[in-house]
């Protein structure tokens, strides 16, 4: 069950380096405190810079606050996933310590309701 939960939140994680993935929680802050006009946050600075170094120069408040809306919603969406991920997971480790015999852990399967 937990070796299924970690490829499955993997798999979210795909397409990101190492250091993206280390800073999602950073850009998410960030965004939310542009998005709040909150400009001198300590994160929405790193946010900021991060922009100023992809696109090569000082960006606009539209870009700006369009680089963090797009933060957002990617963070908004792999949460939504991984609650459901790890939801799933615990559901599961329920399940199987409720169980009595080898063959009943044995027929719980990951997306199978009925355990």
């Amino acid at each position: 069950i937990r070796a299924e939960s970690d490829i499955r939140i993997s798999l979210l994680e795909q397409g990101y380096s190492m250091g993206e993935v280390k800073t999602f929680e950073q850009q998410y802050s960030g965004a939310k405190a542009i998005i709040a006009s909150d400009l001198s946050h300590e994160y929405a600075l790193f946010v900021q810079d991060l922009l100023t170094v992809r696109i090569g120069r000082t960006p606009t408040t539209e870009e700006l606050v369009a680089f963090a809306n797009k933060i957002i919603s990617n963070y908004d969406t792999a949460k939504a996933y991984t609650i459901n991920i790890i939801g799933t997971q615990q559901y599961l480790e329920n399940l199987v310590r409720a169980r009595t015999t080898a063959e009943e852990v044995e027929d719980i399967e990951w997306g199978n309701s009925n355990g």
